[in-house]
């Protein structure tokens, strides 16, 4: 009896671990097919780059750099600065760039933008 209950514990917590990582991999998926497919710089993208993001993936880190110059949205901007920092992804703009973005925000963004400046090493002129 005690070994047929220990089986059907390890059935139970293996078939748990399985499913929760088939879930992870749909989610996943649903998310990336949304920024694979979708055009730059629409709402699909941008959300599904942000959530990617937070799900600890650095490669939407690219292909926002780009949209956050066109379009540049505060909070978009802040989070890209945000997780390039803990990804250690270098943004590379150029000094221009830069002040564009600086001044195209509110305060709270340009503070992030010359913390992280500061941090990289990069000036402005």
């Amino acid at each position: 009896m005690g070994y047929e209950i220990k089986r059907r514990i390890f059935k139970s917590a293996l078939s748990s671990i399985f499913v929760s990582i088939a879930i992870y991999f749909c989610i996943f998926g649903v998310f990336y097919s949304l920024y694979r497919f979708s055009p730059a710089g629409s709402y699909n993208h941008i959300k599904s780059s942000q959530v990617m993001l937070k799900m600890g993936y650095a490669f939407p880190l690219k292909g926002v750099r780009n949209v956050v110059l066109e379009e540049p949205q505060s909070d978009l901007l802040y989070d890209v600065l945000f997780y390039s920092e803990q990804y250690d992804f270098d943004m590379e703009y150029t000094v221009d760039e830069w002040e564009k973005l600086m001044f195209s925000g509110p305060l709270k963004t340009a503070n992030k933008i010359a913390g992280y400046l500061y941090k990289k090493n990069i000036e402005i002129h």
